[in-house]
């Protein structure tokens, strides 16, 4: 294991006595023997970029929110889209927290529909209602919860992942509705997902890192994620447990092979790069992805916008800077296709 100084050993004593990433009362936490700070310090900080990991701090695509927390006030219902573990559920959450949790109605309907009957909702005041994990239900409990539009009080946003074998029946049973789809991060949100876990540990990445990490991942929280947690987790060879991060570090994961990062933590976004190609695009869509990776940038004229318009939508394709071609959103996700791989694994 590499050596830190005590200085560094000093600070990750005092993180971990902090409590922070750990759900327990105060008086109950035993001290950490000195050999052992290092490595538990590390897998504390670990489990602070898991996927289901959410924090107020953590808190972004501030400018979606402000959007969608508006046309919520003025009555206007919102149907949500975007992939699978792109962030649905979280912007939910932060618009729990902008309404007020006593005035807000998480549902996930992983239940029949008819269970919502037996909940309350208040009448007399205005009222945050954000559902999610409708795709399994029947048309008909969707024409339900799609008419409690009509509720003057009630603030309505229904969260739907993209599903080609959905899409009609959704959009049919949420006529009407505003519809957004959910934007990929930006290069100063992925320095908040990747920066705000370390506040108060002796641990940093440089800006280099940065730009290199977003430049990598594109805008996905899964891929961002799971990538700084590689470098934090377990015992592998992709383990690197350091003061600073820089770009060298950076360069010890994007230089390896899908097949290698599949066998490490980042192999998380990989997983979940391929539910999005074959479970959350159209056939056509996959071959207009395969020719824009093949292409590195592929001029605009060279496909239909139409076909593509989800794509763009949702960032898994973008615009280049000058308008003339589209490429695809990161270069692990650009990879994927070239090389073949995410084809394989559907």
């Amino acid at each position: 294991m590499q050596q830190f100084s005590p200085e560094f050993t000093s600070k990750a004593r005092l993180y971990l006595d902090s409590g922070r990433g750990v759900f327990i009362q105060p008086e109950n936490y035993v001290p950490i023997p000195s050999k052992e700070v290092v490595p538990n310090f590390f897998s504390r900080l670990s489990s602070q970029y898991g996927i289901d990991v959410v924090k107020p701090h953590e808190a972004v695509r501030k400018d979606q929110e402000e959007v969608l927390a508006k046309e919520l006030i003025a009555g206007e219902p919102i149907l949500l889209q975007g992939f699978w573990r792109t962030g649905q559920s979280s912007m939910i959450k932060a618009l729990e927290r902008r309404f007020g949790r006593a005035n807000s109605i998480p549902l996930s309907f992983y239940v029949d529909g008819e269970h919502f009957n037996e909940r309350k909702i208040p009448t007399d005041r205005k009222v945050f209602l954000g559902v999610e994990e409708i795709l399994q239900l029947f048309d008909s409990d969707l024409k339900k919860i799609a008419d409690l539009r009509a509720r003057e009080n009630l603030m309505l946003l229904v969260s739907v992942q993209l599903h080609p074998g959905h899409d009609q029946r959704i959009a049919k049973a949420f006529t009407g509705f505003n519809t957004h789809f959910l934007r990929p991060l930006r290069r100063e949100e992925v320095g908040i997902l990747i920066r705000s876990p370390l506040v108060d540990s002796p641990v940093s990445v440089t800006d280099e890192a940065m730009d290199a990490i977003a430049e990598y991942c594109g805008g996905w929280p899964t891929a961002v994620k799971t990538f700084f947690q590689t470098f934090l987790y377990g015992w592998s060879s992709f383990t690197r447990w350091k003061e600073v991060y820089d770009a060298d570090d950076v360069k010890s994961l994007t230089n390896r092979s899908p097949e290698e990062l599949f066998g490490s933590r980042f192999g998380h976004a990989l997983s979940h790069f391929a539910r999005i190609y074959h479970e959350g695009i159209r056939p056509n869509q996959q071959n207009a992805l395969d020719k824009i990776a093949a292409a590195n940038e592929l001029p605009i004229e060279k496909l239909d916008y139409e076909m593509i318009d989800v794509l763009i939508k949702t960032g898994l394709v973008v615009v280049t800077a000058d308008n003339q071609a589209y490429k695809i959103n990161g270069v692990f996700l650009r990879d994927l296709i070239t090389s073949g791989f995410i084809q394989k694994i559907g």
